[in-house]
């Protein structure tokens, strides 16, 4: 998600309105930070067991659901503002 809000605040189109380029980005991301957490062992299970997959899946679901919501966010808000700007 991080990567977009770069996206945003620096008004690249090219990836903001690209959907595709959002995920594997914010996919990049939560693999690096899976890979921090190894490193630095701050996973909650041993590595490999059930329970750390199960919880790396979900992490990385969960990062993508977000990046997916915040992109629908940011695309409504921008048919609202074209919308407005047309009318006026």
């Amino acid at each position: 998600m991080s990567f977009y809000c770069i996206t945003i605040f620096f008004n690249i189109r090219s990836i903001k309105d690209n959907l595709w380029k959002i995920i594997i980005l914010t996919l990049i991301a939560g693999i690096v930070w899976e890979l921090f957490e190894i490193k630095y062992d701050l996973i909650g299970s041993p590595f490999g067991t059930i329970k750390y997959n199960i919880d790396t899946i979900k992490d990385l679901i969960m990062d993508t659901l977000g990046a997916v919501f915040v992109w629908r966010i940011i695309r409504s808000n921008n048919k609202n503002d074209e919308y407005k700007h047309n009318v006026l």
